[in-house]
């Protein structure tokens, strides 16, 4: 065996690094292609969301072309394959699927309603003017 340093070393070491350090980068290349895989799933989650808040705060929604926005934000997802946005309106009812290879969501809302949103917020303040500490 070759001496450095005044220290004998064994093949036996160079062959137990090489089985660990495939086990790391192989953990490593796990780890990468779970976190793609969640961060395009969030992104098509947010994208869903948008589409239906454009659509839900819009007086006439053309729904095709907010699909089309949410699906050109998409087209770079590095895990989601062959993804499509879809949105359907009924009235104030909005629903969204979102489609790919791998994963599938679903959405729906039933309209923006600023009636009951400013109801709310009335009684929130309400109740806050009386707990003044």
């Amino acid at each position: 065996m070759k001496k450095v340093f005044g220290h004998e070393l064994k093949g036996s070491l160079t062959v137990e690094a090489a089985y660990v350090m495939a086990v790391v980068l192989m953990s490593l290349a796990g780890l990468m292609k779970f976190s793609f895989k969640i961060h395009d799933e969030v992104s098509a989650n947010f994208v869903m969301n948008e589409g239906m808040e454009i659509a839900g705060h819009s007086r006439n929604p053309d729904l095709l072309s907010i699909s089309e926005r949410g699906n050109e934000r998409l087209e770079y997802a590095l895990y989601l394959r062959d993804s499509k946005l879809g949105l359907e309106g009924e009235g104030k009812k909005l629903s969204a699927k979102f489609t790919s290879e791998e994963y599938t969501k679903l959405m729906s809302d039933k309209g923006f309603e600023p009636e009951k949103l400013m109801r709310m917020i009335t009684l929130i303040e309400k109740a806050d003017d009386g707990n003044e500490d």
